[in-house]
């Protein structure tokens, strides 16, 4: 009946403990500068017997953190540039040779948008943030040693549940 939206610092929530029945982290944590600490911060905030719904890149997206290591320490507007070039460019190539310039993007793991505007949009949030952690393999365990347990998962979305208080 009731749903809120936040914003606030994800190692750092000004929530009370156990107040959420369900606590979404899409897109977020893999970006967070310490991933396991906002994780518990999750988790303190979902009730016992809660769901935590989770997205972390999945792990066929790793390629992209070879930019990214690349682009971090740029200005802003160079990573725009580099960027808008490299869209601009994939896209030209692309209209002469399609397969070979999906090959190039698929290996960045980046892919063809229908709208420039979305696909550079797409291409910086995937590549430019300061932390770009590989977090899917680790998840699983993460949340076990926080006391959730797997209820689905697909590559890199995670349903996980709060087990609850006798």
């Amino acid at each position: 009946p009731r749903f809120a939206l936040l914003r606030a610092s994800a190692t750092d929530l000004p929530l009370q403990d156990g107040c959420a029945d369900v606590t979404l982290c899409w897109g977020v944590l893999h970006h967070v500068d310490e991933p396991e600490r906002a994780f518990a911060e999750l988790v303190r905030v979902t009730r016992p017997g809660g769901t935590l719904l989770v997205y972390v890149y999945p792990e066929s997206l790793d390629p992209r953190r070879n930019l990214n290591f690349y682009t971090r320490g740029l200005p802003m507007n160079r990573n725009r540039e580099i960027l808008d070039q490299l869209s601009d460019g994939l896209d030209e190539w692309h209209e002469v040779d399609g397969f070979f310039a999906q090959l190039l993007g698929n290996g960045m793991s980046m892919s063809f948008k229908q709208s420039k505007a979305w696909q550079k949009f797409q291409w910086f949030d995937g590549i430019t943030p300061r932390y770009h952690w590989s977090l899917e393999k680790r998840l699983a365990g993460l949340a076990e040693r926080n006391g959730l347990s797997l209820a689905s998962y697909r590559p890199g979305c995670f349903v996980l549940r709060r087990a609850a208080q006798p």
